[in-house]
């Protein structure tokens, strides 16, 4: 009986020692991959770029890390283009250089967000979103040129009269709501601001040809001598300048009042 317990002891011993160590192995490995996102993030967006594809090492002995630790980047591609989660007044900003003359629509008011009553429209935080849209761009006679557009949601006919926002027609591929078909500014360093109303929502932006890398998508792994591994993915998009930017008056000349 003696020899039963003592045994069963031990083997509950040995468990919780090896249990430990994975545990250990797992920590020290998460918070490796953390560092190698940590390195990725610190690189510009051209550096991105020119290592996508190709996994990229990170000298674990410099953190003193018994291990390996990689991380790769791929970059947005496509038509299309989808930011989820847009708060009410932050702005999303789409990269538009060399797509000048195309056209774009712009989706928005997911059908997988929660339900809204057309009765609260113009509502914040209670009806659908309504969007505003500002091109930036840079004419071929060197002066900057802008262009606005705002849209209620196709569900809230009634407030057009109230704010002269456009009417938005049916969306698709999930989403409530879109613009009209609009056409992008000719000229160069075009770009897109896209602000919620009322309310955020996610948006998707659909061009007639791919638009540029809008983000990049970075996933380090570490693995322990031990073989536990783990993986750490993040997305870098390009710096957004805050909403008040779309409120300031700028000029290529001094400013008289």
């Amino acid at each position: 009986m003696g020899l039963t317990v003592g045994l069963s002891i031990t083997s509950r011993t040995i468990q919780d020692i090896r249990q430990s160590q994975i545990s250990d192995q797992s920590s020290r490995a998460f918070t490796a991959a953390e560092a190698g996102i940590e390195e990725a993030l610190s690189l510009s967006q051209a550096d991105l770029a020119g290592k996508v594809g190709t996994p990229q090492p990170v000298d674990a002995t410099v953190l003193g890390f018994n291990g390996n630790i990689t991380y790769e980047v791929s970059q947005s591609s496509g038509n299309t283009y989808t930011v989820n989660g847009v708060k009410k007044d932050d702005v999303v900003s789409i990269d538009l250089g060399g797509l000048g003359g195309d056209s774009i629509t712009v989706f928005w008011n997911s059908s997988s967000e929660a339900p809204v009553s057309p009765y609260n429209c113009g509502v914040d935080n209670s009806g659908p979103s309504s969007l505003e849209l500002t091109f930036y761009y840079l004419t071929t006679g060197g002066n900057y040129g802008v262009q606005k557009f705002a849209y209620n949601s196709s569900s809230c006919n009634s407030l057009g009269p109230i704010n002269h926002f456009s009417q938005a027609s049916a969306g698709s591929s999930n989403f409530n709501d879109k613009t009209d078909t609009l056409t992008i500014p000719s000229g160069s360093k075009i770009l897109l601001r896209i602000r919620p109303i009322y309310r955020g929502t996610s948006i998707m932006v659909q061009a007639t040809k791919d638009l540029p890398p809008q983000a990049y998508e970075i996933t380090a792994t570490a693995t322990t001598s031990g073989g536990a591994t783990r993986r750490v993915q993040v997305t870098k998009s390009a710096g957004t300048l805050p909403s008040i930017f779309d409120y300031v008056l700028f000029s290529g000349q001094d400013l008289k009042q």
